[in-house]
């Protein structure tokens, strides 16, 4: 593991407020205030579970409950932290809706089109160009009934898509088709979808992307372009501190 530059607690321990503080910029777990009892406090969110966990704001000490949590996602995700280049800009897709007079529903006049493009590019002779997407998928949905509002999120694991720039935007459109057809026979009607977060990985090296907008009619492409750029540590021969594993593993360990 890449040892991060390290604080220290009161008591003379190596802190995990740096592996935390990578976590939250990569957007693994959101720091936010929330309605705690009576009043407010600060938590972290793990953003795979949606558990929440006490953590007072910018503080080197870190409770137990939630060192074991910065812990375990660290070690999870370390490899895609270490060699992956994240975009944190929101990508809109941009949806056309139709109204029956009952309820709202995504025009899809262009989804059989898109889906035959994307299947056809899968399997024709550019499978010699793949790349590893991954990404997180927001869905901003309307019950039909009550009208109040949801906002559903997925980050499926990481997909090898071939077809260069022009594979991965065809891939994205097509995740958008299958959240249209997973929630429109639903009691929700869709308000918006975006893209959180998205990786791109090609051998050793990571594309940087920059799409301003995901076009779902007319125009196949909307992007700003690709910046490739190979990754690098600044300690690729360090190691986590070995009470990082003795904390995850500790069978005596309490919570606190």
């Amino acid at each position: 593991m890449t040892m991060l530059p390290q604080q220290f607690t009161k008591d003379g321990l190596p802190s995990l407020k740096p592996y935390l503080d990578v976590l939250l910029k990569n957007g693994y777990v959101e720091e936010k205030e929330v309605k705690w009892g009576k009043g407010y406090r600060n938590v972290i969110i793990n953003n795979e579970n949606s558990k929440k966990y006490q953590y007072k704001k910018a503080s080197i000490e870190i409770n137990n409950n939630l060192k074991k949590v910065i812990v375990s996602l660290y070690i999870i995700h370390e490899k895609s932290l270490n060699e992956k280049m994240i975009n944190n800009n929101k990508i809109n897709v941009d949806l056309k809706f139709d109204n029956d007079g009952d309820r709202t529903w995504v025009n899809k006049d262009t989804f059989l089109e898109i889906q035959t493009e994307h299947d056809n590019l899968q399997d024709s002779g550019t499978l010699n160009d793949p790349w590893g997407v991954e990404f997180r998928i927001a869905v901003h949905l309307k019950h039909v009934d009550t009208q109040k509002t949801y906002t559903k999120q997925a980050f499926p694991p990481m997909t090898m898509v071939y077809g260069g720039n022009k594979g991965v935007l065809l891939f994205l459109k097509q995740k958008v088709i299958e959240t249209v057809y997973r929630y429109e026979d639903s009691e929700y009607e869709i308000i918006s979808i975006d893209f959180k977060q998205l990786y791109i990985q090609k051998r050793n090296q990571t594309n940087n992307v920059k799409f301003s907008k995901i076009k779902m009619y007319g125009t196949v492409f909307n992007y700003k372009g690709f910046m490739l750029e190979a990754m690098k540590t600044e300690n690729p021969n360090c190691c986590v501190p070995e009470y990082i594993h003795d904390l995850l593993n500790n069978q005596f360990e309490t919570d606190g």
